[in-house]
């Protein structure tokens, strides 16, 4: 096993070597964001990628401008380019469901 194990080290070693470094990109506007973690039932998970799908957007970009959605409806001041994002995502699905329609 240490000969083994030896063998994966050396191959490591050689890929290690041979990286290049990685440059993580910042957003552009310079602000940091978060990971929030949501659990939900499958079907609720379903519905939320066949709707980001047809935006063509990742399931997590809906989920945060749905949650952006709601709480604009409750009366929240949010940045305007939060806004401005939400009603993208609202004329996306409206026209991707005009599309269905035809």
């Amino acid at each position: 096993m240490t000969e083994e194990r030896s063998e994966r080290d050396k191959e490591f070693d050689e890929l290690w070597e041979k990286s290049e470094r990685v440059k993580i990109k910042r957003p552009a506007d310079g602000k940091k964001t978060s990971v929030f973690s949501i659990k939900m039932d499958r079907e609720l998970l379903r519905l939320l990628v066949e709707r980001a799908r047809e935006l063509g957007i990742g399931p997590s970009t809906l989920a945060r401008e749905l949650i952006e959605e709601g709480l604009m409806a409750r009366g929240e001041e949010l940045p305007l380019h939060h806004v401005f994002e939400v009603l993208q995502t609202r004329i996306g699905l409206l026209e991707a469901r005009a599309k269905q329609g035809s």
